[in-house]
């Protein structure tokens, strides 16, 4: 079993109550995938200074449980390259401690972080992750799972989604300010359930393939696939700027117009801002927050709606 060293200088193996920070960081990058100090600091050391982040990071690497990776642009005016991001993962050695410790983790073994030039993309999908963390903490996050790259339906090759993430919360009960409820379980009978099919567009897929995936989208949503696996996941769409974010918005309206789901723009996410669609209906919502009849339908997907 892999021995570290915790922050404060003793050596052990991250379990249960001890280092339960440590392993529920670890057991949260093998689902959620590549994220930079900040992310992580955010979900796990609330709290700590940006170079006490750094410290327990370090200490995770120095023992091989985690890894390091930089993202840089090269530019004309200058020969050496800028660096633009640093993304944290699992080893394969930390990736093998959390399985002794999760059943749960991605089946089919330790998948590296993907091509380094889908690292901006890659991060961008894990702060999309994060904020919903942050938010749903007040509303009492009591489970998540996150599946990244995931098909909705293993008969089609599309939707091809950047993270299906099933949450759990119950706002009579606060959820802890750090670390997360990772769960494939179904959820308690008090608890309330989201399921969302994230859409990180970062601006460089043409109109034409984001009409494609609203279309799948609807090919997808049948009474069938309700009936063997529940309500199906809303569409979360995150795009760059308010223009874009309406023109994907009015293109998806033409091609799904019974369908559901929620747009927003980058700040718009850290602003709490979304635009929800529901079968014709639009308003503006927090993810959490706004009346009973639209948190439902921000959740999930009427099991009375059909495809037209």
């Amino acid at each position: 079993m892999t021995q570290y060293r915790d922050s404060q200088g003793s050596q052990g193996t991250p379990s249960n109550q001890g280092q339960s920070i440590d392993l529920n960081l670890l057991i949260g990058l093998s689902w959620m995938g590549e994220a930079t100090a900040d992310q992580i600091g955010r979900i796990w050391f609330g709290g700590y200074t940006p170079a006490g982040v750094r410290y327990r990071l370090k200490a995770l690497k120095d023992s091989g449980l985690l890894t390091l990776r930089y993202a840089y642009e090269r530019r004309a005016d200058t020969p050496t390259p800028r660096r633009m991001a640093a993304g944290w993962s699992l080893t394969e050695a930390g990736y093998a401690l959390v399985a002794e410790h999760d059943p749960a983790v991605r089946v089919g073994g330790y998948l590296p972080p993907r091509h380094q030039v889908l690292m901006d993309h890659d991060l961008f999908t894990s702060e999309v992750i994060t904020r919903i963390i942050e938010l749903s903490r007040p509303f009492g996050l009591s489970g998540l799972m996150i599946a990244r790259e995931n098909r909705i339906d293993p008969r089609y090759r599309r939707p091809v989604i950047d993270a299906l993430i099933a949450l759990h919360y119950n706002p009579k009960e606060p959820a802890a300010p750090h670390g997360v409820p990772w769960t494939k379980d179904s959820p308690i009978a008090t608890a309330r359930q989201r399921r969302w099919a994230l859409e990180n567009d970062r601006g460089s897929e043409a109109l034409s393939i984001l009409a494609a995936k609203a279309e799948h989208y609807k090919q997808v949503n049948t009474l069938e696939w309700r009936t063997i696996n529940g309500f199906f996941p809303v569409p979360l769409l995150v795009t760059p700027s308010q223009r874009r974010m309406e023109r994907i918005f009015d293109l998806w309206r033409g091609v799904w117009p019974a369908g559901a789901w929620l747009m927003t723009t980058d700040a718009g996410l850290q602003a709490d801002t979304w635009q929800l669609y529901n079968q014709g209906e639009i308003y503006e919502r927090g993810l959490f927050r706004g009346t009973v009849a639209e948190a439902e339908v921000a959740g999930r997907v009427l099991l009375s709606a059909t495809p037209a």
